[in-house]
């Protein structure tokens, strides 16, 4: 039977079955060897004692007939003497003398007396031989024994003695009767131990085998198995069960660390998607869908991902009309297989990198063009000895306008400077909303007598008061007022109202001059923006006015805006709190 062919066989039985098969082939084969060893010693046995036995019997008989056998005469017939001998023994027996001839038989063969037997056995007799042999007569085993009979040193016949082998065959046929029936109680013995005993071994094997099907599903829940016996599989259920502890505990451990892992990735702000090396997308987390205004389904194929350029790249990327700056950062996850890539939005970022490079060349420009004045008339000053006293004049006045330019212009720089650094140095008083205006008014008296323009004031009864710094303010009101009479007509009249409104005061400066273009309302408030770069020259405007008055106000808790009247021109409100409203958000302080 070939290894596979077993296999099949035994494959449909459980454990239990399969050693209590085992058991019982076990248990039949040594009966058989045992049993085939044992008929085989005890054939032989019987069959060496029974040979013996009719060879002594034969030996005796020889003696008996001896003398008659050494004097041997034509009419001898021992035949009386052989059967009372044949009687007793139950043996056929044959005489034969020197010449072979039969001279007595034990009376079943009485018609061959005085003829020649020819025998092998009789002959090896004659020749001095004693043998033995087994025959079949009728059907029936048949043991036989030829021995010489000497007398006096002469060889004066031989005696033939056979005997059936019926005792020693049915002896044989007794013993294996008593065998089989051994065999079979054996077998049923072994039955029941084979049952029990597989019982015990199988019992384990099969709780071990449904508590490995259970962690195998997943299932840690039940407890482990305390019944387990003190043998080779109670120390291997054992180890199992501390094995499933540990990898409940493993697992439940990566579970929370996926979890915190989940929960970084699902919360941070950069975008990340993992490709497969087919391009499917493997995970994408919420950000960059929102960055990139795609589903996770919608990811796969986009060139921005699937790119493998390993390391960091900016890119411009549009979705639904509004342009951002997205830096993507590639790299392989070996471990994974995949293509990892992150994704920041850095648009914020690039604009500030453009507005500081903006910043940069706009204070250059600034400082360049009084700087190249100023080194001109002062180069006039010095090398034109003989130079009018008007003109002279003429260019040291100019030197100094420029000089003032620059001067101011550093002022501003500073400010904005201490503004984003947080340390303006703002003082808390009750400054009186009547004073800021007055004093507002009179530092743009000399510019609005110039240009012609008319400052129309509206003041509330009561008066109001803000909590702030005076000098502060006062700088934010005149900024306003600057500009808006700078871009107000020849005569035009620029109206400045103060009201009331929820806790707060609300300024308001309206000129009627050509209003600010709709592309430029956004950016009015940033450092060195002119609506009209040319005339804002001609003005004197540095371009930081309206930067430093936002940046002010908003220290102050206020807000400032600026839109177009109907009816042409420019208007800008400062809200400011009211004095007793920061005093009651700061505590009464």
């Amino acid at each position: 039977m070939s290894w596979s062919l077993t296999r099949r066989l035994f494959a449909p039985m459980g454990v239990q079955w399969r050693m209590l098969l085992v058991s019982l082939l076990l248990v039949l084969l040594t009966m058989e060897v045992g049993g085939s060893y044992l008929l085989t010693s005890l054939n032989r046995y019987y069959l060496t004692s029974f040979t013996a036995n009719l060879s002594t019997q034969a030996a005796l008989l020889g003696s008996v007939l001896e003398p008659n056998l050494a004097h041997p005469s034509s009419t001898l017939d021992l035949s009386p003497q052989i059967a009372q001998f044949g009687a007793v023994g139950g043996q056929t027996v044959v005489v034969v003398n020197s010449q072979a001839v039969v001279v007595g038989t034990s009376g079943a063969l009485q018609s061959e007396i005085g003829s020649r037997l020819n025998s092998p056995l009789v002959a090896d007799a004659l020749r001095g031989k004693r043998v033995s042999g087994y025959t079949h007569q009728g059907g029936q085993p048949v043991a036989e024994v030829a021995l010489p009979v000497i007398a006096q040193g002469h060889l004066v016949g031989a005696v033939l003695m056979t005997a059936l082998l019926t005792p020693v065959v049915a002896a044989i046929t007794n013993i294996r009767q008593i065998l089989f029936l051994a065999t079979a109680f054996s077998l049923m013995l072994a039955v029941i131990a084979g049952i029990l005993l597989s019982r015990l071994m199988a019992d384990p094997i099969r709780r071990l085998a449904g508590r490995v099907r259970r962690v195998g599903s997943g299932q840690f829940d039940p407890p482990p198995d305390r019944g387990w016996p003190d043998d080779d599989l109670g120390q291997l259920g054992r180890a199992f069960d501390e094995m499933t502890l540990t990898l409940q505990a493993t697992l439940e451990t990566i579970g929370r660390e996926r979890e915190k892992l989940e929960a970084v990735l699902y919360n941070i702000r950069d975008g990340v998607v993992a490709l497969g090396p087919d391009g499917q997308v493997l995970f994408s987390n919420p950000a960059a869908e929102t960055l990139l205004g795609r589903t996770a389904a919608e990811l796969a194929g986009l060139e921005l991902l699937t790119a493998q350029v390993t390391g960091a790249r900016l890119a411009n990327w549009t979705d639904q009309g509004e342009e951002r700056v997205l830096r993507v950062e590639g790299r392989p996850a070996a471990a994974l297989g995949a293509w990892v890539v992150t994704i920041q939005d850095v648009t914020e970022e690039a604009s500030l990198n453009e507005m500081r490079r903006r910043f940069v060349a706009d204070v250059g420009h600034e400082l360049k063009t009084p700087l190249t004045s100023l080194k001109s008339y002062l180069e006039t000053l010095s090398s034109e000895k003989a130079l009018r006293p008007t003109l002279r004049r003429r260019f040291v006045g100019v030197a100094l306008s420029e000089t003032d330019r620059m001067v101011r212009l550093v002022q501003d720089l500073l400010t904005l400077s201490q503004a984003d650094s947080q340390q303006l140095g703002l003082g808390q008083e009750h400054v009186a909303v009547e004073e800021l205006v007055g004093r507002a008014v009179t530092a743009v008296g000399p510019q609005a007598t110039e240009r012609g323009v008319t400052i129309e004031r509206t003041l509330p009864d009561p008066p109001l008061e803000v909590a702030g710094d005076l000098n502060r303010l006062t700088q934010v009101l005149v900024n306003v007022l600057q500009n808006a009479i700078a871009y107000s007509p020849q005569g035009g009249v620029v109206t400045l109202g103060v009201r009331p409104t929820g806790g707060q005061v609300e300024i308001t400066v309206a000129d009627r001059g050509p209003g600010i273009p709709l592309s430029s309302l956004a950016h009015v408030f940033e450092r060195f923006y002119r609506v009209d770069s040319a005339r804002s020259r001609d003005v004197g405007g540095t371009g930081l006015g309206l930067s430093i008055a936002k940046e002010i106000v908003l220290a102050h808790g206020g807000q400032i805006k600026i839109t177009n009247r109907k009816d042409g021109g420019a208007r800008v409100r400062i809200t400011l709190p009211a004095a007793s409203a920061a005093q009651a958000a700061g505590g009464g302080r």
